[in-house]
C-alpha cells in the first residue's frame, strides 16, 4: 500500500467520523479560489451526505481570526 493510499484511507475515515467541515479561503480569493471551494463542497456533500459543509470567505480583517490555530 502506498503512502498516498494510506493518507486517503485516513482522510476517508476522518470524513466518516465527522459531522461538520468548514472550508476556509485565503485572503482576497479570486474566482478560481471560490470555485475550488464550491467544487470541494460539492464533492464532500455528494460522497459524505451526512456532513454539513460550510464555506467561509472571511473579510480582510477577520482572516487571521479564522486561521490563527494554524500558527
Amino acid at each position: 500500500m502506498t503512502s498516498l493510499q494510506i493518507f486517503a484511507d485516513k482522510l476517508d475515515a476522518s470524513f466518516h467520523r465527522s459531522k461538520h467541515i468548514t472550508l476556509i479561503s485565503h485572503r482576497h480569493p479570486d474566482g478560481d479560489a471560490c470555485g475550488s471551494l464550491e467544487g470541494m463542497r460539492g464533492l464532500l456533500t455528494k460522497n459524505y451526505p451526512h456532513l454539513t459543509v460550510e464555506v467561509v470567505v472571511p473579510g480582510e480583517t477577520l482572516a487571521d481570526v479564522y486561521v490563527n490555530w494554524i500558527l
